[in-house]
């Protein structure tokens, strides 16, 4: 299965075929395996001495950062649709994943296992989900979307996201973005955020 991302166009293709607005959110954790499973490699390659730990540190952090960029474009509509504000959010973003990346380095050659390193690399992936579903809300907040819902998805769910699914519909930004560390499972939220305009028509 290849998958294909075109940021700028606001499309996630798998196997050359569009995934659409309504079931891409479905797919966004088998784009974030994919992610995970290119940070393994550089992983394997480090273990076998075939980069050093400069070369490893600059792929990986090339990998989150080109996921979060990827993944708040898709969200926001592609790069037309971005404006000032979202640059500047964007940034934000990065530069505060960076932070906690760069402490991750300063530990990562002193004090942890391969698993550690491994755990710690798939949640940095993980949490690139947020970078799309704050981008997504902004961009329905645009188009008129007064309302979101927070749906469960596959997995063993957390007390937040349980109760947050109990909730009725609310008005946008009521709830946080999945994935940005506002819930008891963190990054490894699988939930998403359903958005509608007008209640009474059920739009």
């Amino acid at each position: 299965m290849l998958w294909t991302l075109l940021p700028s166009q606001a499309q996630l293709l798998r196997d050359g075929e569009v995934i659409g607005d309504d079931t891409r959110f479905e797919w966004l954790w088998q784009f974030i395996d994919a992610i995970i499973s290119e940070m393994n490699s550089a992983s394997a390659r480090l273990a076998t001495g075939e980069i050093d730990e400069e070369e490893w540190a600059s792929l990986a952090t090339a990998l989150w950062e080109d996921a979060f960029i990827a993944l708040y474009l898709l969200g926001r509509g592609g790069e037309e649709a971005m404006t000032d504000d979202d640059w500047d959010n964007l940034s934000g973003l990065l530069e505060s994943q960076d932070e906690f990346f760069e402490n991750f380095l300063m530990a990562l050659f002193t004090e942890m296992s391969d698993a550690q390193l491994a755990h710690r690399l798939t949640l940095y992936a993980d949490s690139s989900q947020q970078a799309y579903w704050g981008a997504m809300t902004t961009a329905k907040k645009e188009a008129g979307y007064i309302e979101e819902l927070w749906s469960l998805g596959f997995a063993d769910h957390c007390n937040t996201c349980l109760t947050f699914a109990d909730e009725p519909w609310m008005p946008i930004g009521y709830f946080p973005e999945p994935g940005d560390g506002h819930t008891e499972c963190m990054m490894k939220c699988h939930c998403h955020k359903e958005y509608r305009k007008n209640p009474e028509k059920g739009e």
